[in-house]
């Protein structure tokens, strides 16, 4: 079997998936009932995801910007602190060195607006993606001899740069890394070295975006200079959110604070940038904004200047504050990120011909280069061919002779330990666990690749190549009701680390089956349970599979539930992403 063909058009069939659905623990949710007075579903799910105390379920359905944690626990805060006050106080000129991507982008303008509001002698750059690279670039070490910096602060980067961090200080600087990512095994000998990450880190949650450290950092700094903390989150919440989503961090803790509550003042920025990147990327603007909007609408166009062209253009339109610029600038945004999408498309569909022609969707992981891909697309092009595939993926181009890859994994392959195993035969390389980069000689590709490859047969089993269909909750007879899709709601902001939940019945009857849409490639379900209960549900892109049940047959389904309106009545529908027939 082809784990490929389960991926397409995103139909899922029972045979392509492995169904893991864990049987309800009826005390636990008797608990919650008690002392949550929330429906049985609502607290299934909450126990299946680790919340089966009321105090912790409590706590993740209501969350408070009261329940963030003390900034001060950052490893090297206070140092990191001393250093900045004193520079705010001195006026001593500090160099801001972000990333290209949306989190690096977003950190680098916290910091800047943060820093005007304190009036700070400061300069703020991220580079570019061709011509420096990712982390920190000898060429930013000159830029910042040329601003007579003082302090050499990063953000969203450095915890890698060793050689680079020495070659600042050899200059008198004192540097401030900031960075999410995983440290590596020597550490840059930076004067405060803040992320939680570190072995010797107190900070309860290393869950935070690059933005999320330098979000908390600040306040912080807000703190103890004194001034409201509550002011300074209703001002820069809004740039905390785009980048915790953007850089697919888990949606828990911390996380899940910035995120409910960055939602809500994205929606009412006064940011200039963000408010013409709405009007762009969000089509409804009267209905709440959802992490979909960021990860589909705002932070795709914010990226697309990192990939395609500079990301100072997206800086620019976080910091403006002329409204006819701000329109300019989103305006080349959204034109950047049609052609993005374009390029993007035609690389995708070449790299899926090699790999067919080639067999390379047999390999545990695979690796595939092309020296004409933009090396901005490259990521994007391993996470399509993960998603197809459903293995670890590199895609790899050339920059000077070098190639230049980005990696997205699966569940139970690490990337960041992955590339650490194989440092012999690369030139540089980190990341995350399930998202990194590397860069290596181009004549060691071949090398690499099947030396992952065999190193892969040693970490994952063959059985999690086939994707897993993780289901939150069986849904028993008469459970299901508007009032509980009410009641879910409340499990929200959902993304990475806390999904929309995922939902199962047995045993339904097909009492009605069309197919709808266009061309007729939808399939629309009439089903009744064993208690007698009708289910409206729809199955998309899936008009060849279900052309094989019968009326009266009885199925399993798995899918989420919403609420549909048709007509002034509102009724729960099922999104059903995989089905099977009913064995008993």
């Amino acid at each position: 079997m082809r784990v490929a063909s389960c991926l397409k058009n995103n139909m899922l069939t029972a045979s392509e998936l492995r169904w893991s659905i864990t049987p309800r623990c009826p005390e636990q949710e008797d608990v919650l009932i008690r002392e949550l007075g929330i429906h049985r579903v609502t607290a299934a799910v909450l126990s299946q995801r680790g919340y089966s105390d009321p105090s912790a379920a409590h706590t993740f359905l209501h969350p408070e910007l009261t329940g963030m944690h003390d900034p001060s626990l950052l490893p090297d805060y206070d140092k990191a602190r001393d250093i900045l006050l004193d520079a705010f106080e001195t006026k001593k000129r500090i160099y801001i060195h972000g990333d290209y991507d949306v989190d690096g982008v977003t950190s680098a303008a916290i910091l800047a607006r943060f820093f005007d509001s304190v009036k700070a002698n400061y300069y703020v750059h991220v580079p570019h993606r061709t011509k420096e690279g990712y982390g920190l670039h000898d060429s930013a070490v000159q830029r910042a001899v040329e601003q007579k910096a003082e302090i050499f602060l990063t953000c969203d980067c450095g915890v890698g740069a060793v050689e680079q961090v020495a070659a600042v200080k050899a200059l008198g600087m004192k540097v401030i890394v900031t960075d999410h990512h995983e440290p590596g095994e020597i550490l840059p000998d930076a004067d405060a070295l803040v992320n939680p990450h570190l072995s010797s880190s107190k900070y309860p949650f290393e869950g935070l975006s690059g933005a999320g450290v330098v979000f908390k950092l600040c306040a912080g700094l807000t703190r103890d200079l004194g001034y409201p903390v509550q002011s300074y989150f209703d001002k820069f919440l809004d740039l905390a959110v785009l980048g915790t989503v953007a850089d697919i961090m888990p949606l828990i803790d911390e996380n899940r604070i910035i995120v409910t509550y960055g939602l809500h003042r994205l929606k009412e920025t006064n940011k200039l940038g963000l408010k013409s990147l709405l009007k762009a990327a969000v089509k409804d603007t009267q209905r709440p904004l959802t992490t979909v909007d960021i990860g589909f609408g705002l932070g795709p166009r914010l990226n697309a200047a990192g990939r395609l062209d500079d990301a100072a253009h997206s800086l620019k339109l976080l910091l403006t504050r002329d409204q006819s610029e701000a329109d300019e600038i989103a305006k080349f945004l959204e034109t950047i990120n049609t052609e993005r999408r374009f390029e993007q498309a035609k690389a995708v569909e070449e790299a899926h011909a090699r790999i067919e022609e080639s067999g390379l969707g047999d390999r545990n992981v695979i690796v595939v280069y092309d020296e004409n891909w933009h090396p901005g697309l490259v990521g994007l092009i391993a996470g399509k061919l993960c998603e197809r595939f459903y293995r670890p993926a590199f895609a790899m181009t050339s920059i000077d002779g070098i190639a230049k890859g980005s990696a997205r994994s699966i569940p139970g392959f690490n990337l960041y330990d992955a590339i650490q195993a194989h440092s012999d035969v690369l030139l540089g390389g980190g990341g995350h666990a399930m998202a990194a980069g590397v860069s290596l000689e181009l004549d060691r590709i071949d090398e690499f690749a099947l030396r992952i490859h065999e190193y892969a047969s040693k970490i994952l089993d063959p059985e999690q190549f086939i994707p897993q269909l993780s289901i939150d909750a069986e849904i028993f007879p008469g459970e299901m009701s508007i009032n509980l899709l009410e009641e879910l709601d409340r499990l929200g902001p959902y993304g990475m680390g806390n999904p929309r939940p995922l939902f199962m019945s047995a045993s339904l009857e097909i009492r009605g089956m069309r197919h709808v849409g266009a061309d007729l490639s939808h399939t629309q379900f009439d089903l009744r349970d064993d208690s007698g209960s009708d289910h409206s549900a729809i199955m998309f892109s899936s008009s060849e599979l279900t052309s094989q049940l019968a009326l009266g047959q009885r199925i399993d389904i798995a899918g989420d539930v919403t609420a549909d309106t048709f007509r002034g009545v509102t009724k729960a529908k099922w999104k059903i992403k995989a089905l099977r027939p009913h064995s008993k």
